[in-house]
């Protein structure tokens, strides 16, 4: 998310005060915009792809963060948020404490409801996201908020098992993919095991459902595979049946690498 320059209405209404000293993280020639006076920035910014010009800081004058240009704090979020990566892996988070703890640890997270809202909306627009399971998924989506949500542009999901989820938390997991307007790229890859059995109708009715949700995201492109390394050979018949079963519902034409059977069993070898 590009914030933009703050108009003078916006600058007027930001209250808030953050605890964290953001300037840790940025170049030496960037620490001093921290405490330069609004008054230089209320008629005029620069471009929104300039680079913003160096003052020295005036003495008895300082700013809060929301009082920075958006410009420039787009900036920080981009030295501070994984800078040095751009696709990332979630997997084994199954409570908000876990991924807070972990994922999403860093202290910008928890300075206001504001800059929470920035740092997600940036976090999920500008990285790509390998998910491991729905309880991870749900739980990432969850935290990230509206904001993150609406921002997100690419999602990897993977599904190694299926695990019995609450009602209520399948029903947000599918409702939180929906919210995600934004989203230009699902590639789903199944490796958990699935067959005719009774006992996995609810799994093959939760990957309906997930057909269904992402149908809804117009700009979305939808991509699946079949991974499945590690089945003895004699189960390849079940293989065979399961990729047949998933091909008829998300469609040949989305298959995208991973394994592949024909009617008769036979693996077609890439």
């Amino acid at each position: 998310m590009d914030i933009g320059p703050l108009s003078t209405q916006e600058r007027g209404q930001v209250q808030c005060r953050c605890e964290y000293d953001f300037s840790l993280h940025l170049p030496d020639n960037l620490r001093p915009l921290l405490t330069i006076s609004m008054q230089d920035h209320t008629h005029t910014h620069p471009a929104k792809h300039e680079p913003l010009p160096l003052q020295e800081a005036s003495p008895g004058h300082k700013t809060n963060f929301l009082g920075l240009p958006g410009e420039l704090r787009n900036r920080i979020y981009e030295l501070v948020i994984y800078p040095n990566h751009k696709n990332l892996f979630i997997a084994f988070q199954t409570s908000p404490h876990d991924i807070f703890r972990t994922f999403l640890k860093s202290h910008l997270y928890r300075t206001s409801r504001q800059v929470r809202a920035e740092t997600f909306s940036y976090l999920c627009s500008k990285k790509s996201f390998r998910i491991i399971n729905a309880v991870s998924a749900e739980t990432f989506l969850r935290c990230v908020g509206p904001s993150g949500r609406q921002s997100l542009t690419s999602i990897t999901f993977v599904l190694t098992q299926f695990v019995d989820m609450p009602a209520r938390q399948e029903d947000s997991f599918f409702r939180f993919i929906e919210e995600a307007k934004n989203l230009r790229h699902f590639c789903l890859e199944v490796d958990a095991q699935l067959t005719d059995k009774a006992a996995d109708k609810p799994n093959w009715l939760f990957l309906a459902r997930m057909k269904k949700a992402i149908s809804i995201l117009d700009e979305c492109t939808f991509t699946w595979c079949m991974i499945m390394r590690f089945v003895p050979d004699d189960n390849e018949w079940r293989l065979s049946e399961m990729f047949q079963r998933l091909e008829e519902l998300f469609g040949a034409e989305h298959r995208v690498g991973g394994r592949a059977f024909t009617a008769d069993g036979t693996e077609i070898k890439n």
